[in-house]
């Protein structure tokens, strides 16, 4: 909400200090702290800043997206050091979690491994242990948390393609894989996410690694969503329109070389199924 606020701004050329008088506030320190995510936003701010940017129409829709992310609250907070220093350095991280607790929708690609919001706790804690990211301990704190996104009553829509090799690829050992497998093929059967096989018929995809496309709350009209690359450091975020579009393209050409989500399920069990001694 902020960036959007701020992107309002600036279209219509107002400073800070310019859109703060509009609004009727004393000082440009509440808008600055706004846009930068210093405070959160609620309904009264709401009420004063869009009237004053010409969108007073949208009043009713931007109150209701705010007491919704109210009532979803950063839940991430809590899990973060309280070390000022510390909290600086997470400054990326914590954009990251923002955007996907915030996504309606998010399409990945993933060719190594399967992705963490799917994970199993033994295949997350052998992944963990192999790729040894900054902040592991954070990181292993923070998934159950970023995977409940994909429950309750407003779920996050996750569409998934997946290469094979990253389904097969013997994380963990053979039990550890299996019950990844079975989880996999049980997450692909809630009507909110999707999880389609990449099989090595297809051919090199469009892409030389993992991606994901965040798309933005309906509310945010114009918003064109954020790509994260993730990289052994971290994840990379791309905001620019042009870069999310060409990442949203890159997925759907994949996904059409991928095999349909009913085949693919199929597949998953079948893999999940295999004796011990045969699953590569």
């Amino acid at each position: 909400m902020g960036e959007h606020i701020s992107t309002l701004r600036e279209e219509r050329g107002y400073t800070r200090e310019q859109l703060a008088e509009r609004a009727g506030w004393s000082g440009k320190s509440l808008v600055g702290h706004l846009e930068a995510a210093v405070r959160q936003f609620n309904p009264d701010h709401v009420a004063a800043l869009l009237p004053a940017l010409g969108r007073a129409e949208h009043v009713a829709r931007y109150q209701k997206l705010v007491t919704d992310a109210a009532g979803k609250g950063e839940w991430w907070r809590g899990l973060l050091p309280r070390d000022k220093a510390e909290r600086r350095k997470l400054r990326e991280l914590e954009l990251f979690l923002s955007y996907e607790s915030s996504a309606t929708r998010i399409r990945l690609y993933e060719p190594y491994a399967v992705p963490d919001l799917l994970q199993t706790p033994a295949y997350a804690e052998h992944v963990l242990r192999v790729t040894r990211p900054p902040h592991a301990e954070l990181r292993r704190a923070l998934l159950p948390g970023r995977q409940a996104l994909l429950c309750g009553a407003e779920p996050t829509e996750l569409h998934v393609v997946l290469d094979e090799t990253a389904v097969r690829r013997r994380v963990g050992g053979k039990p550890v894989l299996r019950a990844q497998l079975r989880h996999l093929a049980a997450r692909a059967a809630q009507g909110n996410v999707t999880v389609r096989v990449l099989p090595p018929a297809a051919g090199l995809p469009s892409a030389e690694g993992n991606f994901s496309v965040l798309d933005m709350p309906a509310e945010l009209d114009g918003h064109p969503g954020v790509a994260y690359v993730r990289t052994p450091r971290g994840w990379v975020c791309h905001e620019r329109a042009d870069e999310v579009a060409d990442f949203g393209a890159r997925w759907e050409r994949i996904a059409a070389q991928a095999l349909p989500a009913e085949r693919s399920a199929e597949l998953i069990t079948g893999w999940a199924g295999e004796p011990q001694g045969d699953a590569r």
